[in-house]
């Protein structure tokens, strides 16, 4: 699946695109993206020096595309968010009596 034409970064190489394509996208899907950046953008925030070298995209009809700056150590931490929302998920789902 090639870049959406909503892609905030035309030098993001992409590296993983999940939810469905531009026809998608103008339908009302949501779509979410992640890519490498050519070169990692500095920026200063206070004191605090961030230094991204990945974008983490999300496209939703609620809230158009939010784009990431973010590095390694973000993903990590996102990984763990998102494991205990499926933890959390699948005891749901083991609470479930079947049918």
């Amino acid at each position: 699946m090639g870049k959406l034409k909503i892609c905030p970064n035309p030098e993001c190489q992409q590296l993983l695109q999940m939810g469905g394509d531009d026809a998608w996208v103008e339908r009302g899907g949501s779509v979410f993206c992640c890519g490498k950046l050519p070169e990692p953008i500095e920026e200063l925030f206070g004191d605090i020096l961030h230094v991204n070298d990945y974008m983490f995209c999300i496209h939703s009809s609620a809230k158009g595309m939010v784009p990431f700056k973010i590095n390694a150590n973000d993903a990590l931490i996102m990984e763990t968010q998102m494991r205990t929302i499926l933890k959390n998920y699948r005891a749901r789902l083991e609470e479930i009596p079947p049918i």
